[in-house]
């Protein structure tokens, strides 16, 4: 085979424009309607058996080809498509008609469209998050498709030999061996078709992992991509690859001592295995995990580590993006690479604590030996494999909404949606409207619990995974379906966010209302009803008072922390009625845009229907007086709040970090963050010269990356309105004293 670099032109489109072999078996277009012919013929049978049976009838007859310039050549055609990223497969789409149907119209439609009104309404958007899974990675490798199909068998007899073996459990094993036995003869359907192409090599290592366990490095590489791929037949993804460098390095270790591989051998294969995950295009990034402090007080840094470092910065790729798992233990030349290669522009890395993690986990009563096991998913949230089934992404809280029902004075939405009766009194002192505002909040935490608890009785029913329940022991052991109580751990993340927009409104309305008196509350709300018409003036004042979020100022900071002392105390630990707890997050994703559309016009000075602010973020502009003080503010919350996720998103000139002394500028910087009790921290380093000029001459700024929330895109790629959101942070920060 030729080299990477040889090759490289052929493997960045393999998905985008992949051509299936027609010999192979029906269009994509005809195999979906074959899918959802059985599905509506099946409907009366047990769900888990009609989605095995799917899962297996596209492993028998969907398209596949081989990409012969990889070393990962398989393709399979499942009703993807792929730009400007993946999207969901014909399973997939399938699944989530499904789960609608079956929660709108079967189960709990009440729910379901109070959901939808808090959602459209801008409250809440409370759901069962199902997207956000991965599989037990060290007992999937350990075993492989064979041994996990064979330890399913084992764990069925024993419930045989028991007696145990109900109904309910006979499905699910049944469903189990089903795909496990289609997995081995996909890679078996493989194998022979390498052969017919002349590939033997690659048909004897698809032969072999039908059969077996990965042994070699490069298998391990191939059987982690196949077993992902497959997991993408259904509504589910595998958000991680799980912590690669601890997971694969055994693998590594023994061909090295055995002389079967050389470092620079295992380096190019890691070129290809990152090139691949980068042509799927998968949503959001996929994630894979580094370093990290393990059990015995060792930290994960061996060749792999660097390795895989230093192919990503030589590829240039913001996919897959990477999760460093940080200690004070992390040698100083790992993090100064990490921290160069974000000076460079690989800025597609999240670094996270393993304090504040093991810390944020002993709030809902997991320990430290266990907790360090931890491995993150999606963008930063955190999870226990073999044991956790969190849901992150189970509903967002908007902190800027109850301001916006205060002020319009609607709360005909929230009387309905959340059981909320109206004051009628005008708070007579700000202590009086932060009472009044920490109500409405109350009752959209308990209305987002209540409505989340409600959802989760059905993700079941909707959405049973045999496939990625055959992997964990927990689930045999138990004969239950990772969705139906087989984790040991079944928790719900909500996620606050709008901090900025909240905190920079009410002091605001503390300062003009109840302390300068400039406006009344009533003529405050009706410049509010006409979205700033004609008080531009006023507008003005307010964005360019120096009390703002984000400056390490303490009123803001203050105010900040009681708002999530407050939510904490209503969130964190709360049964979440399915055996597990609600777990918090302060990320806000896509939501800054999606409830932000659904928030009026607030105090701070913002349009409604403007973004809300993201994450931690000041709004922009209002960054005055640099990351220092950033990092002052954040660290007034208790980062431990945040086993979900709470990351600190950074934007700093060039000039600030460049040369070894901005090297160790930054380095102190990231080191004070985590002694401060800090969760994690992502960013940029740009100048807003750069970003305008990008604008301007796309072409010539091709691959300037963009760190969006927990995942990177190329600038040249965004939206005007967000390249604008950027350029307006960058000035603000620049024009800064």
């Amino acid at each position: 085979m030729k080299s990477f670099y040889e090759e490289r032109k052929y493997l960045s489109n393999e998905f985008t424009e992949a051509v299936y072999d027609e010999s192979t078996g029906p269009s994509a277009e005809e195999v979906e309607k074959a899918l959802r012919k059985y599905t509506v013929d099946n409907y009366s049978r047990p769900l888990p058996l009609v989605i095995a049976e799917t899962f297996r009838y596209v492993l028998r007859n969907a398209r596949i080809a081989m990409n012969e310039h990889g070393l990962f050549p398989d393709q399979i055609d499942l009703g993807c498509s792929y730009e400007p990223e993946q999207h969901l497969s014909h399973l997939g789409r399938i699944a989530v008609e499904r789960c609608d149907k079956y929660i709108d119209r079967r189960f709990s439609p009440d729910v379901w469209r109070r959901r939808t009104a808090a959602t459209r309404c801008g409250i809440s958007n409370p759901s069962f998050d199902v997207f956000h899974c991965f599989p037990d990675w060290e007992d999937a490798i350990r075993l492989g498709f064979a041994g996990l199909l064979a330890r399913a068998e084992e764990r069925r007899e024993e419930f045989v030999r028991q007696g145990e073996l109900d109904k309910e459990k006979e499905i699910f094993f049944d469903s189990v061996k089903i795909v496990y036995e289609s997995a081995c003869e996909y890679l078996r359907r493989l194998a022979d078709y390498a052969e017919r192409k002349g590939l033997s090599d690659f048909a004897a290592e698809y032969r072999f992992l039908s059969e077996n366990p990965p042994s070699t490095f490069y298998q391990v590489l191939l059987f982690s991509n196949l077993f992902l791929r497959l997991g993408e037949l259904g509504f589910e993804h595998y958000r991680t690859y799980g912590r690669v460098d601890r997971l694969y390095y055994p693998f590594y270790k023994a061909d090295l001592d055995a002389g079967r591989l050389t470092a620079e051998g295992a380096k190019e294969m890691l070129r290809f295995f990152l090139e691949r995950i980068s042509a799927a295009h998968r949503s959001a990034d996929q994630p894979i995990c580094l370093g990290g402090l393990n059990p015995d007080g060792s930290y994960t840094d061996n060749d792999l580590t660097r390795f895989f470092l230093e192919v990503y910065r030589e590829l240039g790729n913001h996919n897959p993006k990477i999760h460093l798992r940080c200690h004070e233990k992390m040698p100083q030349e790992l993090l100064d690479t990490v921290l160069s290669m974000i000076r460079e522009g690989h800025s597609s890395i999240c670094m996270i604590s393993d304090e504040t993690a093991v810390a944020a986990y002993a709030r809902i009563g997991i320990g430290r030996e266990e907790a360090l096991t931890y491995c993150p998913t999606g963008c930063y949230e955190l999870v226990i494999p073999h044991k956790e089934d969190p849901r992150i992404c189970s509903g967002w809280i908007n902190l800027a909404k109850p301001i916006d029902f205060m002020m319009s004075g609607e709360y005909t939405d929230a009387e309905m949606l959340m059981n909320l009766p109206r004051t009628d009194s005008e708070p007579e002192s700000f202590d009086a409207f932060l009472c009044e505002y920490f109500r409405v909040l109350d009752a959209a935490i308990e209305f987002t619990c209540k409505s989340v608890r409600e959802l989760c009785r059905y993700t079941f029913r909707c959405n049973p995974s045999p496939f990625l329940s055959g992997s964990f022991d927990c689930c045999l052991k138990k004969g239950k379906d990772f969705f139906d109580g087989g984790m040991e751990y079944r928790n719900n993340s909500l996620k606050i966010f709008a901090v900025g927009t909240a905190v920079d409104s009410l002091l605001a309305i503390k300062k003009l209302v109840y302390e300068e008196k400039v406006l009344t509350l009533p003529r405050f709300r009706e410049i509010l009803r006409r979205n700033w018409e004609g008080e531009e003036k006023l507008r003005l004042r307010i964005l360019s008072d120096r009390e703002k979020w984000g400056n390490g100022l303490p009123g803001p900071d203050s105010l900040a922390k009681e708002l999530y002392d407050f939510c904490a105390s209503r969130i964190i630990g709360r049964r979440n009625g399915v055996g597990g707890v609600f777990r918090m997050g302060a990320d806000s994703v896509a939501m800054s845009e999606d409830l932000g559309r659904a928030t009026g016009a607030t105090p701070d000075g913002r349009f409604a229907g403007e973004p809300l602010t993201k994450n931690f973020r000041p709004g922009n502009g209002l960054e005055r007086e640099g990351i220092t003080a950033f990092i002052q503010s954040v660290t007034k919350i208790d980062g431990s709040y945040f086993v979900d996720g709470s990351p600190l998103d950074f934007l700093i000139h060039p000039s600030a970090v460049e040369g070894e002394e901005g090297l160790e500028v930054f380095r102190s910087l990231v080191q004070t963050y985590f002694k401060k009790g800090g969760f994690a921290i992502q960013g940029n380093i740009f100048s807003v010269d750069t970003l305008r000029k990008a604008q301007v001459d796309p072409s010539s700024y091709r691959n300037l990356q963009v760190r969006v929330c927990g995942w990177n895109e190329y600038f040249v790629n965004m939206k005007k309105s967000m390249q604008d959101s950027f350029i307006a942070r960058a000035e603000g920060i620049e024009n800064a004293k």
